[in-house]
């Protein structure tokens, strides 16, 4: 089940070892957007989908880009967020 630890399943439910940097793999988590149940395919998945994820950073969703790095979707979302603020004349600690 699990090649980074000796899983173990208690009354139905699969637990790690503590530690294990695989356990993220068997959760379920809550779209931090819509609210739907998913199981995330990223340590670090937030959304349960790309859609979800681009308004949740508040950035347009155009499907024929490809966001599939992290990295640039983060880029992206500080950028719409800095112009906001210049554009209102404020600065990262005055929102």
């Amino acid at each position: 089940m699990c090649d980074s630890c000796n899983v173990m399943i208690i009354n139905g439910v699969v637990c790690h070892e503590a530690g294990c940097p695989d356990a993220w793999r068997d959760e379920e988590r809550e779209c931090q957007w819509c609210g739907q149940k998913f199981i995330p395919e990223d340590k670090h998945q937030r959304c349960c989908s790309e859609s979800c994820e681009m308004d949740y950073q508040g950035i347009p969703y155009e499907p024929e880009e490809d966001y599939e790095d992290v990295d640039l979707l983060v880029e992206k979302a500080i950028e719409a967020r800095n112009d906001e603020w210049a554009s209102r004349n404020m600065g990262p600690n005055e929102y």
